[in-house]
């Protein structure tokens, strides 16, 4: 799991993403933090109040199925 500390504009969009807590694998939170970067949250009230959020990402990880061999 990866957690992310995000800021987030008035109306929605990730201002700042931050690895608050590592999965131990620079890739994995890389991609968490792509990820979250395309995200839109729910928009704030408009008086320039800076929102943090806190955004865990769960990785599941599996192997692709099996082709069947022909014998």
């Amino acid at each position: 799991m990866v957690l992310l500390r995000v800021r987030t504009t008035p109306d929605g969009l990730p201002a700042s993403v931050e690895v608050k807590e590592s999965s131990g694998h620079a890739r994995l939170d890389r991609s968490a933090v792509e990820t979250v970067r395309k995200w839109r949250f729910k928009p704030t009230p408009d008086d320039g109040t800076v929102v943090w959020r806190e955004v865990p990402i769960r990785f599941f990880i599996t192997s692709p199925p099996q082709q069947p061999t022909m014998n």
